[in-house]
Formats: C-alpha cells, sequence, structure tokens
C-alpha cells in the first residue's frame, strides 16, 4: 500500500486520531505536572499539596542528590511513627545504588533523644533497676496481702494466701498491721504497717532507694506504678526532666530514642524538628532520602542515582502509605519525563509525519 497516498485520500481520519491521542494524553501530562508542581518555580494555590511541601522544605536544598517523600497523613496520629521508620530501615536495607540516608521528623527526634541520653543512660538503668527491686522487697507482700484481704476471715489465713515467707519483715509487717485502728481505711492500715516494717528492717540497710520506694509509692500503685515513681526519683536525684515515657524507652533493648517514637511518637518533640518537616496544619509531613553524589552528578550511560532511584523508592513507601506518599525532587521529575518520552514519542512522531504528508 502506498502509505503517503492513503494519509492524503484519508486526512479527516488522520487528524481525528490525532485528537484522539492529545485527548488521551491529557491524563499523564497532567500526572507530569503533578511532580513538576513542586518545584520552587512553579506558583501554585496556598491550599494545593505542592504548596504545603514547599512551606515546609528548608531554604537551603542539600548539595547532594536527594528525594523527598510527601506523605499525606498526619504525623501525630498513631501508628505513623513505627511506620515511617519501618520504611525508612527499608530503604536504607534495599540496596538501592548510591542512598546514603534517610530522615524523617520521627528519626531526626529519635537521634536527638539518643544524643541527649547517650552519656548517662547506664545510670538511669541502674537507678531504675535498683529502685525496682527495693519496691518489690518493700511493696510485694503488703500488696498481695491486700488484694487477698476480703477473701479469708483471719490476718493469718490471709498472709498464708499472700506467700508468707516467715521472714523478719513479713512478722513485723503483721505485727503493725494488727496495732492499727481498724476503723481505718484499709490501704491506709496497709501503708502504715509497710512503712513501720521498711523502717525496722530495710532503711538502714539502703536508706536511698528504700526511703524513695516510700517517698514516690504506696501500696496501692505497685507494680503498675514502679515507672512512674522511679522516673519521679530520678528526676529528683539527677536533676533531669525524666518523663516515665522516657524513661521506659531507656530501659528497653536497642535504641532509646527508635523505643520512644515507635511508642509515643512525636510527643514533647521540639519545634525546631517539626518545622523543618511537618506542615502547619499537621496534614502533611516529610521523608528525605539523600545520595553519596553531588546534586549535579551524571555516572556511566547517563546514569543519575536519584533517577534511577525514583520508581524504586515510589514502590517500596507505597506498601507502607499506599496512595497518601508522593516521590518529588528533581530525579522523579526527571524519571517522569523520561517516561512521558519514551510512552508517547513515537506515537506523536507518526502522527506528525503523517499530517506533514497530508
Amino acid at each position: 500500500m502506498n502509505i503517503p497516498k492513503w494519509l492524503i485520500k484519508h486526512s479527516k481520519a488522520v487528524i481525528i486520531i490525532w485528537i484522539v491521542a492529545a485527548l488521551a494524553a491529557v491524563p499523564a501530562v497532567m500526572s507530569y505536572s503533578h511532580y513538576l508542581s513542586y518545584s520552587n518555580s512553579v506558583s501554585t494555590s496556598s491550599n494545593s499539596e505542592s504548596q504545603r511541601a514547599q512551606d515546609i522544605l528548608s531554604s537551603q536544598f542539600p548539595q547532594n542528590q536527594s528525594l523527598t517523600l510527601v506523605v499525606n497523613k498526619n504525623p501525630f496520629m498513631s501508628g505513623v511513627a513505627a511506620t515511617t521508620i519501618s520504611l525508612q530501615e527499608k530503604l536504607q536495607d534495599s540496596g538501592i545504588k548510591n542512598l546514603s540516608n534517610t530522615s524523617s521528623p520521627f528519626s531526626q527526634y529519635a537521634t536527638l533523644i539518643n544524643d541527649e541520653v547517650g552519656s548517662y543512660r547506664s545510670a538511669m538503668t541502674s537507678l531504675y533497676s535498683n529502685f525496682n527491686s527495693s519496691a518489690f522487697q518493700v511493696y510485694s507482700f503488703p500488696s498481695a496481702f491486700m488484694a487477698n484481704y476480703s477473701s479469708s476471715p483471719t490476718v493469718w489465713q490471709i498472709a498464708e494466701k499472700s506467700g508468707y515467707n516467715g521472714s523478719n519483715y513479713e512478722k513485723d509487717f503483721l505485727s503493725a498491721f494488727n496495732k492499727t485502728e481498724s476503723s481505718n481505711p484499709l490501704q491506709s492500715r496497709i501503708q502504715a504497717a509497710t512503712v513501720n516494717s521498711t523502717d525496722i528492717n530495710l532503711l538502714n540497710n539502703n536508706p536511698l532507694y528504700y526511703g524513695a520506694v516510700l517517698n514516690y509509692m504506696n501500696v496501692s500503685q505497685y507494680p503498675q506504678g514502679i515507672l512512674n515513681g522511679s522516673a519521679m526519683f530520678i528526676s529528683s536525684y539527677t536533676g533531669y526532666s525524666i518523663s516515665p515515657q522516657l524513661l521506659s524507652a531507656v530501659i528497653q533493648k536497642g535504641s532509646p530514642g527508635i523505643n520512644y517514637v515507635d511508642t509515643y511518637g512525636l510527643k514533647g518533640d521540639p519545634s525546631f524538628i517539626t518545622s523543618q518537616y511537618v506542615s502547619p496544619d499537621n496534614s502533611t509531613f516529610l521523608i528525605s532520602v539523600d545520595f553519596n553524589v553531588k546534586s549535579g552528578y551524571i555516572g556511566p550511560d547517563d546514569f543519575y542515582p536519584a533517577e534511577a532511584a525514583t520508581p524504586r523508592i515510589n514502590s517500596i513507601s507505597q506498601t507502607y502509605f499506599g496512595g497518601d506518599v508522593n516521590v518529588t525532587g528533581n530525579g522523579a521529575i526527571s524519571y517522569q519525563s523520561q517516561q512521558l518520552s519514551s510512552s508517547s514519542g513515537a506515537f506523536f512522531g507518526f502522527i506528525f509525519v503523517a499530517l506533514a504528508i497530508a
């Protein structure tokens, strides 16, 4: 068949095909412009996703190549911190070429916590351990005694149900309890007997810890109140303000900072972290992915690390945040441009040639 003659004869059909193809390309172009909208040179509506991202991007861009994940979720929602940390760990372990580091408000806060507690973590752990063991010696029997009090008719039977071992501490506790006024509330009677027996048997051996246990806890708070009581004791003893949440993160295995943000998220975080990564309305936060090559680096065979990593990073991030995450940055823009060129170039080339012949 003579293609030029055919095209001339069917020129109207060719024009219709061209119009249909142009309309079909609109979604792809819109998708591409979605990524372009994160460029600083683009003017956007103050309510747009790209504007929110621009509002929280630093004015100083890193000299190395980087990509930014824009996550459309409130970072203060339950579970978002743990999901983000897991995503960062996955990216770090993914083997993506030239990827050097990831950062988010959660990892930055974790790093800050580690820096602050690192030098005295062992001391905090030791103080907690001693407080905990002292609380056990002071309150374990009285607490069980109070729990079993209504189940037996006599003090002796209650003691046996509570694991009475015949120690001087427990003997003196029972003796002191029998001397309390029966009309007083049960908890106050047991607490008074506990203080009396501790003064006689334990306090002189280690006044710091046994005194702290009596000062910062009572029998009704054992064992649930050990963390709160020990946090108050450590804060008073060291002069640092230690919350129960921070103490819990410190005494666990692993990184105190990661332990903290996995459980408590951005609770208590300083504003200089959130201002860099979180939008003012808390609807969006950023994850930065950095590469160990300069921003203008192009390797052999036109290898552009940030561009090459874009589809992999996009795929990984969507397994954690689904459609609520977008990959932005120069590398992502370049990747999208290449995708558009390769998918539409040949088709439009054919159409334009056909029109030229027509």
